[in-house]
């Protein structure tokens, strides 16, 4: 019994190939396949980070805060400054913006996250704002 490889709707035996023959199209396929996969996953940091970039505008908090100025809040590269190396900051800055609050960086609290946001989205963004840097 012969393998049958499918290639543009046409069948092509693959019993006159060599096992090398064979193992050198398989391989080459898997290279161009991970190419592929690969440029692609390249590419899509870009699009989580507009993603989040929306999803932050959405949300209000751009109405506060800035990347890198103070306004109402502080800027998101002062808060990845300022909890960059705590191993409980990430939990913590998810439950703040979750239920709100303040006191950490003046007398405004800040609202809660709108509901429309779920957890993950949450997740996502302070993860996006702890890896900023200056």
């Amino acid at each position: 019994m012969s393998i049958k490889l499918i290639l543009k709707k046409s069948f092509i035996p693959l019993s006159f190939m060599s096992s090398a023959e064979f193992l050198r199209l398989v391989f080459t396929s898997a290279t161009a396949l991970f190419i592929l996969f690969s440029l692609n996953a390249c590419s899509k940091p870009d699009n989580d980070v507009d993603a989040l970039l929306s999803l932050a505008k959405k949300s209000g908090c751009f109405s506060c805060h800035a990347l890198d100025q103070k306004l109402l809040g502080p800027a998101w590269n002062a808060v990845a400054d300022k909890y960059r190396d705590d191993p409980g900051a990430k939990e913590q800055l998810i439950e703040k913006i979750r239920v709100g609050g303040g006191g950490v960086w003046g007398d405004i609290e800040m609202p809660p996250a709108p509901s429309q946001m779920s957890g993950n989205d949450i997740e996502l963004l302070v993860t996006y704002v702890l890896a900023l840097t200056k």
